[in-house]
């Protein structure tokens, strides 16, 4: 049902009859439902750890359709980013109070929040980086203070996981050298050492990611 409902929002962002229904209550809607449901849980996390094959293929296949919440979630802040650009404003500060908290923290409850706003970067990733964008220019501060420390975490696994995939999708050159070489030796790390399947293979798509966008 709240897949069949985020769908049903995502329309009305999209229709300009419906748009200035939705506008006013947008904040409240991404924070209290869209976030939620891209953020981790005990069930997510139990998965990672009993069956990573299927925990691949539910959370990091982006040929699957699927109708569950989190996938609607997805669609719904990657229509923010394509139609409704001015919007990232309201999602933006709800990322960096969490990344912030669980810097601070570390804790599993702002682990499983980590997860939702490191998917709703990567979801964001192409349409930040563009000229424009209002954090074109901090991008990689936000990978050196944010991502970087995940692919290290050993406590919280699946944060690895997907701190992987969130560099695989920043297809982006990196003008600064040293997080790039702290980025490619994390990632490298990961795809050597890593048992985890989910690791395994996100660690192989970021490689591939850099060094095909940082061919100097």
């Amino acid at each position: 049902a709240l897949f069949y409902l985020i769908q049903f929002l995502e329309k009305c962002m999209t229709t300009e009859a419906l748009w200035p229904m939705i506008n006013p209550h947008l904040e409240t809607i991404i924070k209290h439902v869209i976030f939620p449901c891209l953020s981790a849980n005990e069930q997510s996390v139990e998965l990672f750890e009993e069956d990573p094959e299927e925990y691949t293929r539910r959370y990091f296949d982006i040929n699957k359709e699927g109708s569950t919440a989190d996938v609607a979630s997805a669609d719904f802040i990657f229509v923010i980013g394509h139609k409704r650009f001015g919007e990232v404003n309201k999602i933006l500060p709800l990322v960096n109070e969490v990344f912030t908290e669980f810097a601070n923290k570390g804790d599993l409850a702002t682990a499983y929040k980590e997860e939702g706003a490191l998917r709703m970067l990567s979801t964001l990733s192409s349409f930040l980086a563009e000229e424009g964008s209002p954090v074109s220019n901090e991008l990689e501060n936000i990978f050196s203070h944010f991502v970087v420390p995940l692919l290290s975490n050993a406590k919280f696994p699946f944060l690895i996981a997907r701190g992987l995939e969130t560099v695989a999708i920043h297809q982006q050159e990196f003008k600064d050298m040293s997080i790039l070489s702290k980025i490619f030796e994390l990632v490298y790390v990961n795809f050597m050492s890593s048992e985890a399947l989910p690791i395994q293979i996100e660690a192989a798509d970021a490689l591939k990611s850099l060094v095909v966008s940082n061919p100097s």
